[in-house]
């Protein structure tokens, strides 16, 4: 972390990208993010809210960008992490530009060959955003729309996916 917290406030924007488990970031970016207190005051202060945060330690702090994925298909399952990060902004005095959230995550490992141009379709919106945030430090609104479209319908994804777990993988008893 000595190595890598100056990186941190130095940068302009920091991308956080974690598979969503359990409703919430992995271990390994939890860590990280227990890690990173050293970047504000150990003092408090109130927000513009009246609500206590950590005062500032250093003149800026980078901007916020969130990309995560998981199984689930509805993006009702990122509001735990759209929350987290937004409180972590606030208390390291930032603000979070971009989120990109993909349920259906399954689909980006293994699509069928069927899926491969609504696949290639969601790339292409990801370099969009990505572009998007290099040039204006966030992402537009209507890029940020379509990229919470499902690729696939819900049921049709939910019913792949059921069928795809029926079946234990070769080598396993299918057993807990």
């Amino acid at each position: 972390m000595a190595e890598l917290l100056p990186k941190f406030i130095s940068s302009d924007i920091v991308v956080f990208a974690t598979p969503l488990y359990v409703d919430n970031v992995s271990g390994i970016t939890k860590m990280f993010m227990d890690r990173l207190i050293p970047v504000v005051d150990p003092r408090m202060e109130k927000d513009e809210s009246g609500e206590s945060r950590h005062r500032k330690r250093h003149a800026k702090y980078p901007k916020i960008a969130v990309l995560s994925n998981c199984g689930f298909p509805e993006q009702s399952h990122f509001q735990v992490l759209s929350l987290l990060f937004r409180r972590i902004a606030r208390n390291i005095h930032s603000e979070v530009v971009a989120e990109i959230y993909r349920g259906e995550g399954e689909i980006l490992r293994s699509g069928p060959l069927l899926v491969k141009p609504l696949l290639w379709r969601y790339k292409k919106l990801l370099r969009l955003a990505g572009e998007e945030l290099a040039r204006e430090a966030r992402i537009s609104e209507g890029t940020a729309a379509k990229l919470r479209q499902p690729i696939v319908p819900e049921a049709l994804y939910s019913q792949a996916a059921n069928r795809h777990w029926k079946i234990p993988p070769a080598g396993r008893d299918g057993g807990a």
